[in-house]
């Protein structure tokens, strides 16, 4: 969903905001893995793979004791298993099991899977912005008023919205941060005013 372009990434890849929600890390661990050429996006967006995200699950406790060759070496062995379909990384007599990591993460990747399902950017609805699927509903207006104080029976009753949807909708606002410069605020606002002549 790389904040917010026409187009979600294709399931199995992950924007960095995601991998590091999934992988409960700050984004900039996932963004510094990049940086070290251990992950490798072959789009100018940075996008993690199922296997990359399933090693930065993995090597997370260790990641500072790592050196960045060693790392490397461990993120190629899950592409391996991936690609072979073996359950087990193997990293010297070390080993490292994927269906572990599958069942440590699938909470949060279940959300991330739900998001994409229910959210979609519909070119000439609310004016490109993402939607509830089949609504025009803005997930970031939700999110908004959910900051605001807004009971979630009430959102429920009068937007027509289930409480997993306004769960989605705070964690689509928080992966996908509106960007460029935020609206001018309106309050204390001076008004310059020419004296009468």
């Amino acid at each position: 969903m790389a904040v917010i372009q026409e187009r979600l990434p294709a399931h199995g890849l992950y924007t960095v905001a995601e991998a590091a929600y999934v992988a409960e890390l700050d984004s900039k661990a996932i963004n510094n893995e990049f940086e070290q050429a251990i992950l490798e996006s072959a789009s100018a967006e940075r996008l993690v793979s199922r296997p990359s995200l399933f090693y930065v699950v993995a090597v997370k406790p260790l990641r500072a004791q790592m050196s960045t060759e060693a790392r490397r070496m461990l993120h190629r062995g899950f592409l391996d298993a991936f690609n072979d379909g073996r359950p087990l990384v193997e990293f010297g007599y070390f080993q490292i099991a994927i269906p572990r990591i599958e069942e440590d993460v699938a909470p949060r990747l279940t959300l991330v899977e739900k998001l994409r399902d229910m959210i979609e950017i519909v070119p000439g609805v609310a004016g490109g912005e993402p939607v509830f699927t089949g609504t025009r509903i803005k997930p970031r207006l939700v999110a908004e008023m959910v900051r605001t104080g807004a009971p979630e029976a009430e959102l429920c009753r009068d937007y027509g919205l289930s409480r997993e949807q306004i769960e989605l909708a705070t964690l689509f606002d928080a992966l996908y941060p509106r960007r460029g410069r935020p609206p001018a605020a309106r309050r204390n606002v001076r008004t310059h005013v020419l004296p009468p002549r």
